[in-house]
């Protein structure tokens, strides 16, 4: 199982600030819209998190379902999603991005990648000294 899947793609920002616009290009960013998702799911549930979160609530997977008028098990999926690109978390069923802001829980995202990379980095070295590979 996938504890954390980092996909990003160099996207040129949005030229004016827009929320909506700007929510668009980070979910892009992350590669949470593709060409299939046309009416933006996944982005309407994190922004629905988004705003819940920000009035110091959680939402449940019915409340979910509903707002995006599809059926639960769609809604996991859009969940799972972003749980596994760490942008929200679960806690007693309920659901709310995973730092306070968004900005924070990018800030957690990158920690999260430089730890990856950190582990990457120890065991290539490992494997490296093992295969007698040296280095300059």
């Amino acid at each position: 199982m996938i504890e954390r899947e980092i996909i990003i793609y160099s996207l040129r920002p949005p030229a004016k600030k827009k929320p909506e616009e700007d929510l668009e290009w980070l979910c892009k960013s992350l590669g949470l819209i593709g060409p299939r998702d046309k009416d933006k799911t996944t982005m309407r549930i994190l922004k629905f998190i988004i705003d819940n979160t920000r009035k110091g609530n959680s939402v449940n997977l019915e409340e979910i379902s509903n707002f995006a008028e599809i059926s639960k098990a769609a809604a996991l999926h859009h969940l799972e999603k972003l749980f596994q690109r760490g942008l929200i978390t679960k806690a007693e069923r309920k659901y709310e991005l995973r730092m306070f802001n968004i900005e924070e829980t990018i800030n957690e995202m990158h920690r999260d990648m430089e730890r990856m990379f950190s582990m990457m980095r120890k065991i290539s070295e490992e494997m490296d000294e093992e295969m007698g590979f040296t280095s300059r």
